[in-house]
């Protein structure tokens, strides 16, 4: 399973996905015949790492039934061993309650990530967390002697503030997501909602506070210049990414009211007043973290090209959900503004969209870029650029009052007091707006014909391998 993982996700040597699969696939086929009938017969620790490898490489093959099931299997496994509970494990010499806390907690690493990206409900609830977090010194008590866990101590503490910024998530998906049990008819108030926003972004700078210098988050102006390691610099920049994410995440559900407002759904003045005030909370925090994203990505592609032999990027798959997430956070922060801004003359107004127009453009690219004969990094480019295209056919039509900012007047007069002439270009802006999107595809993209071009994003639906969706 490890030659899977490592084919799968490589990419230095240049191969597309379909030539690693077709690798990979031998090497997972040949791990499952020798281990899944030992699966079966009894529990040990080797066949719940196992199972876990199995999980992670078949999410980042799209087949999120199989991924879903053996991870259920490998934590139902991990309980009946007893690796959640402290008083288990003392019966252990430190060495190997070592190796089972850690089994546990890669357990509960992948059930966050499953549970974010797939949106169902967390198999391991955040109770369940009782056992101390990994330590890279292990001491044994009837002597002096002590064992490093490997020669990098970086490797502990990444993987130790990985488990605590899950932790953060879990709150996040319990609290404003519902645990993703979708039991609720009636809605969270916007008033909890906001609330549970500024706590969670109180636990955020908190863990970041709590981060080692060694681990501190990463700029994209780093990347190029540093003179650090590459395998500490890519700690740093997978722990910016899964931090940018779930910033995001703790704000898109103001995002989702305010797009429901767009659509005239009522709300009484308290809701449209506190949805205003969380609206400019999240407006620049979601826009912050998701042009965080997209440009760390970007950096980390360009030094990728220059040193193909070095990648600063973890799995594929995951390189994708965070800038993909990201293009779709600003995709909908657009639509908001275009809809209820106050004024298309207003220079803030055009400058904030000249910006989002430039983030998306280099999102795009970015998610182009990602891997080569890779279907679903493809259709996820594709759809984010038919996406944009569709948001810029919006703009020639009139924003109407929908509570989330003041109503705006119609026409505005500057102060020289000269009428400023509007122009609106026929079918509706449709064929520039084409034309913007033809820019903003990537060149190896050419084969987005403008006759398909309004009906892509249905297409593009089309032969998704699951129903998950990021958005």
């Amino acid at each position: 399973m490890i030659l899977a993982m490592a084919t799968s996700t490589a990419n230095a040597d240049g191969l597309g996905l379909n030539d690693r699969q077709a690798i990979s696939e031998v090497y997972y086929r040949r791990a499952k015949v020798l281990s899944m009938s030992q699966m079966g017969a009894t529990a040990n620790v080797e066949a719940v790492q196992v199972m876990l490898l199995m999980s992670q490489y078949l999410q980042g093959s799209q087949r999120s039934i199989q991924t879903w099931a053996i991870h259920g299997i490998a934590v139902k496994a991990a309980m009946e061993l007893g690796l959640h509970s402290q008083l288990a494990l003392q019966r252990f010499d430190p060495l190997e309650r070592e190796i089972r806390i850690r089994t546990w907690y890669g357990c509960v690493a992948l059930d966050r990530t499953l549970s974010l990206t797939f949106g169902r409900p967390p198999i391991v609830p955040q109770i369940y967390i009782r056992t101390p977090q990994p330590s890279h010194f292990i001491p044994y008590p009837d002597n002096s002697k002590i064992l490093r866990w490997s020669q990098n101590e970086n490797s502990t503490l990444f993987w130790n503030g990985s488990l605590t910024l899950y932790g953060v998530t879990a709150s996040v998906i319990d609290e404003l997501y519902e645990s993703n049990l979708g039991s609720s008819v009636t809605p969270i108030p916007p008033a909890n909602i906001v609330s549970t926003v500024i706590h969670t972004g109180q636990k955020l700078a908190a863990w970041q506070a709590s981060l080692p210098t060694s681990m501190r988050l990463v700029e994209p102006s780093e990347i190029c210049d540093s003179a650090e390691s590459p395998i500490s610099l890519k700690f740093r920049v997978i722990l910016t990414l899964r931090y940018h994410n779930l910033h995001i995440l703790s704000h898109r559900p103001i995002l989702d009211r305010c797009l429901q407002a767009l659509d005239g759904t009522p709300q009484t003045d308290q809701e449209t007043a506190t949805l205003q005030q969380g609206w400019y909370l999240s407006k620049d925090a979601c826009l912050q973290s998701a042009e965080s994203i997209v440009r760390l990505v970007e950096a980390c592609k360009s030094s990728s090209d220059k040193q193909p032999t070095i990648s600063y990027l973890g799995a594929w798959w995951f390189s994708l959900y965070f800038t993909f997430n990201a293009a779709l956070t600003i995709v909908a922060i657009k639509m908001i503004e275009e809809r209820s801004s106050p004024s298309p003359f207003d220079r803030s107004y055009s400058n904030a969209t000249e910006r989002l127009d430039e983030v998306l453009k280099d999102a795009v690219n970015c998610i182009a870029r990602l891997d080569k004969q890779n279907q679903m990094v493809e259709k996820c480019a594709k759809f984010t650029a038919t996406l944009i295209f569709l948001v810029q056919s919006l703009s020639a039509v009139p924003a109407r009052d929908n509570g989330i900012v003041p109503d705006a007047p119609i026409q505005v007069i500057p102060p020289t007091g000269e009428v400023v002439p509007v122009n609106v270009s026929t079918n509706n802006g449709m064929d520039e707006a084409f034309a913007d999107l033809m820019n903003f595809l990537p060149p190896n993209f050419n084969d987005f014909s403008a006759s398909s071009g309004p009906f892509a994003m249905s297409e593009l639906m089309d032969d998704f391998a699951t129903g998950d969706l990021f958005w």
